[in-house]
C-alpha cells in the first residue's frame, strides 16, 4: 500500500471544488474533488481572473478551494520571478476571494511558494508570500475565507501532496493566516 493511500481517504475531497492553479505538481489525485484547472495563472490579468472565478461559481455554485502554484511562476519569470510570483498569488487569490468565496460560503486559499533551494529570490517571494497569508487570512477570516503559503525548503519536500489535500479538505479549516515549511526539519 502507497504511504498516500494510507495518510489520506480516497472520498477526502468529495463534495469539493477545487481550483488548481498552476501545475500544483504535488497534488496529482484529485481524492474526489471536482477540480478546475487555471494552467497558466500569471496569463491572466485581474478582469480574466475574475471572470474565471466567477465562471467556477457559475457551474458549480461555489469554490470550496484554491491552490496557487507559484512555483512556476517564480521559475518563468527570470529577474523578475519574484514579482510576477507575488503579483499572481495577489490576483488569483483575490479573484477567488471575492468573485467566489464571499457570499458563497468561504472557502481556502493555498499559496504555494517557490521553493527555497531555487536561491535567495526564491526565499524572499516565500516570505512575501507567506506574509501575504497572514494579511489576507486575518482580513478575510470575518468571510469565513482561510489562506495559507506552503513554503518547501526543497522543491523534493515530502509530504506536499498530502500537506495541500489536508488543507483544502474539511479538516483543514483550522489552519489561517500561517505557513507551513515541508523540509525544514
Amino acid at each position: 500500500m502507497e504511504p498516500r493511500q494510507a495518510a489520506l481517504r480516497p472520498d477526502l475531497l468529495a463534495n469539493r471544488v477545487v481550483l488548481l492553479a498552476g501545475p500544483v505538481g504535488p497534488l496529482t489525485d484529485t481524492l474526489g474533488a471536482t477540480v478546475e484547472r487555471w494552467a497558466d495563472p500569471a496569463s491572466l490579468d485581474d478582469t480574466q481572473a475574475e471572470a474565471e472565478a466567477e465562471g467556477i461559481v457559475a457551474r458549480y455554485g461555489r469554490l470550496d478551494a484554491a491552490v496557487v502554484d507559484l512555483g512556476s511562476v517564480f521559475e518563468s519569470g527570470a529577474n523578475g520571478g519574484m514579482a510576477s510570483a507575488l503579483d499572481t498569488g495577489w490576483r488569483v487569490a483575490r479573484a477567488a476571494a471575492t468573485k467566489a468565496m464571499i457570499g458563497n460560503g468561504g472557502g481556502t486559499i493555498v499559496l504555494l511558494a517557490p521553493s527555497a533551494d531555487l536561491g535567495q529570490d526564491a526565499r524572499a517571494a516565500a516570505s512575501g508570500l507567506a506574509n501575504m497569508a497572514k494579511s489576507l487570512g486575518t482580513e478575510w477570516a470575518r468571510f469565513d475565507i482561510r489562506v495559507v503559503a506552503i513554503c518547501p525548503k526543497d522543491s523534493v519536500a515530502p509530504g506536499l501532496g498530502d500537506l495541500i489535500a489536508w488543507l483544502c479538505s474539511g479538516s483543514g479549516t483550522y489552519a489561517t493566516g500561517c505557513s507551513f515549511e515541508p523540509g525544514a526539519i
